[in-house]
């Protein structure tokens, strides 16, 4: 699926112009020399959306003309019509064959002159054996990579591996045949916005095998990242190690810190630094890739829309989008570094109150940002603990003197909209939207039998199948929670009795994103926090009760879910956690009412 990122004025509607999956890119027309067409100023072409006036031509578009697909004789190189309107982009210029490199965009996103291999009277030269163009082979959306040919193939034959495979198991899973020369190859994960070599083996429709390679750029590949910086430093971001000389403002030298990370792990486009600075600027606006208050709807005429994800390193979405940034309705936690490694107990300079915007009011010594990024001896707000709960703006403040990362983003280019690539099928997780005290009753039971009564009470209402196999994550005297909601007894220590707990099938929360397997809840270290009702409403603030501490034994439990007395208290985790805090994040008063986490066995 793929979305703009549109507001009116600079910002454009990317698909004004666009194309559809067949003709990616919009209509080309035949320049003279093979020259690459020129975008109209303001215009667009290419897939997604964009986030700065102005847009760039996307996976390859370059040469005019088109070659017409599947209409050469056999076993010989097709010639191409002159300037074509409706072929797919990225064909010949007039009367050659398009090359290896023909209109791969450059670092600013505009078409290149083509190479020797796209020029005019290149026919001759292009070898029968290698029929890769591509110029026209790029990513269609997350997971559908376009693969297009001189010549005819056999679909059924083909093999097509990306090196690096990263994410993990970024694997061909399926080729589907879109006509004689042109397949599309369906993935098992998200890419990333870095170069991946492409290999591609099989046969010419005529038997003939052949063998070709080459490199899908990074830039413009529809897909965008986001992680957290190693580099670390006091409020007084210009005195970072890592901040360039010269560096004009705080802002640039956090921007050239995001820029020089990302491209020392690889990956291409423009990334900023997530940051506000009151009065100047918002860090919603910075997410749009644009400048400015949200209050001025970023310097645009109307306020910029965009729910194109940005990935983790690990390539999971983290937010649909810059307007899910400005609401705080975050999938999943910010919680690694841009090698892929993961960030735990980091704080990051933020400056930004809810509404991903700086606080009002004239700047001064008690800004929230560290009086512009300038200062070690005010304060600023802090998102603390970044990877290892859902970000939350305004949580915490910080003394500039203390040491914090950075967000960044990438943003200023064309990306695609939402996908459904990363959900699971399987078993389910929930938290409960009704709540018990520590002396819980429900549907005329007690104790955990009332817990679980609560959690299959509410699946049967969501009409989730199996609802009666729904049980509470809470621990008892005799039993861990881990293993009750396993249908087993006993203890995490002694493995709940099974020997051993399982790294496969994880289960899914309401909105199908994967939370967990046995073995990760076991070490509590969730894919994403559970932090969903059954409705798919957001429970983020919610605290379950566990009864339980951080290695998953049952430590205190309201007398054994008994007692409403507030002198007893028991462990209640955060249910926008997904690490230790998921089951363990402070204790509640048993008088106190608190909602459940429901797993289905």
């Amino acid at each position: 699926m793929r979305r703009a990122i549109a507001s009116v004025g600079i910002l454009a509607l990317v698909y004004a112009c666009g194309g559809d999956d067949t003709h990616p890119g919009g209509v080309t027309s035949a320049g003279a020399g093979g020259e690459p067409e020129q975008p109209s100023g303001g215009g667009s072409s290419g897939r997604g959306g964009n986030t700065s006036g102005g847009t760039h031509n996307t996976g390859g578009t370059g040469t005019a003309g088109s070659t017409q697909a599947g209409q050469a004789a056999a076993g010989e190189p097709e010639q191409p019509s002159a300037g074509s309107a409706n072929e797919p982009q990225g064909g010949a210029a007039e009367g050659g064959m398009p090359g290896a490199t023909a209109g791969a965009p450059n670092a600013g996103g505009a078409p290149t002159t083509p190479s020797d291999g796209g020029a005019a009277g290149a026919v001759a030269s292009e070898p029968a054996d290698n029929p890769l163009v591509l110029a026209s082979t790029h990513f269609l959306d997350y997971g559908v990579l376009r693969v297009t040919f001189t010549l005819p193939v056999d679909a059924a034959s083909l093999s097509v591996t990306l090196s690096p495979e990263l994410p993990a198991n970024l694997k061909a899973s399926q080729y589907v045949k879109v006509d004689n020369t042109t397949v599309d190859v369906k993935l098992q994960n998200y890419h990333l916005p870095h170069d991946y070599q492409l290999n591609v083996t099989g046969k010419l429709s005529n038997a003939k095998p052949f063998t070709s390679q080459a490199t899908l750029p990074g830039l413009d590949n529809g897909s965008r990242v986001a992680f957290i910086s190693k580099a670390s430093g006091t409020g007084n971001i210009k005195s970072w190690a890592a901040a360039p000389v010269g560096a004009a403002t705080a802002r640039d030298a956090a921007d050239a810190i995001c820029q020089g990370e990302a491209a020392t792990a690889g990956f291409h486009g423009t990334f900023v630094a997530f940051l506000s600075e009151q009065a100047q600027y918002d860090a919603g606006c910075r997410a749009f890739g644009l400048d400015g208050l949200l209050t001025n709807k970023c310097g645009q005429q109307s306020t910029p829309v965009d729910d194109a994800p940005w990935l983790s390193p690990t390539g999971l979405p983290i937010v649909d989008g810059a307007t899910n940034v400005v609401l705080g309705a975050w999938q999943n936690a910010f919680s690694s570094y841009a090698d892929g490694t993961r960030a735990v107990q980091e704080g990051v300079w933020t400056g930004t109150i809810t509404g991903a915007k700086a606080q009002t009011g004239a700047p001064g010594p008690t800004s929230a940002d560290c009086v512009g990024w300038t200062k070690d001896t005010n304060f600023a707000e802090v998102t603390e603990f970044v990877g290892e709960y859902l970000l939350r703006y305004g949580e915490f403040g910080s003394g500039c003197g203390t040491g914090h990362s950075l967000m960044c983003l990438q943003v200023g280019s064309e990306f695609f909209g939402p996908s459904n690539l990363h959900e699971v099928s399987g078993k389910r997780v929930f938290v409960s939207k009704g709540q018990l005290t520590g002396a819980m009753s429900f549907g005329g039971k007690t104790g955990r039998d009332a817990a679980d009564a609560l959690c299959q009470a509410e699946a049967g209402t969501a009409n989730y199948a199996n609802a009666a196999s729904f049980h509470a994550y809470v621990g008892t005297s005799d039993d861990d929670a881990l293993c009750h909601i396993l249908g087993a007894t006993g203890k995490v220590g002694s493995k709940c009795g099974l020997g051993t707990f399982s790294n496969a099938d994880p289960w899914r929360r309401p909105d199908n994103y994967p939370v967990g397997t046995a073995a990760q809840i076991a070490q509590a270290n969730l894919t994403a926090p559970i932090a969903f009702a059954p409705d798919g409403s957001a429970q983020f603030e919610q605290r379950p009760w566990t009864g339980s501490n951080s290695s998953g034994n049952t430590v205190n439990t309201c007398m054994n879910w008994s007692s409403a007395d507030v002198a007893n208290t028991g462990y209640v985790g955060l249910a926008r956690a997904l690490t230790n805090g998921f089951t363990l994040y402070t204790n509640g008063n048993c008088n106190a009412s608190a909602p459940l986490y429901c797993f289905e066995q």
